[in-house]
């Protein structure tokens, strides 16, 4: 499978799975509701990518 083959293909399968959870009104909600969160930056939580990797490798 070609690289854009493969993007086109897990672009698909996200939208499939989006309209999935649309379907549902409680899941639309909270969806739409985690949208609003992330671009008012409100309830995110913060990884640091590094500090998994250390407990990970240990």
């Amino acid at each position: 499978m070609t690289s854009q083959k493969k993007v086109l293909n897990d672009l698909q399968k996200l939208t499939d799975e989006t309209e999935y959870l649309l379907q549902s009104e409680a899941n639309k909600n909270r969806l739409l509701q985690a949208i609003k969160n992330v671009e008012n930056r409100q309830h995110l939580i913060e990884v640091n990518l590094d500090e998994i990797e250390k407990q990970i490798s240990k």
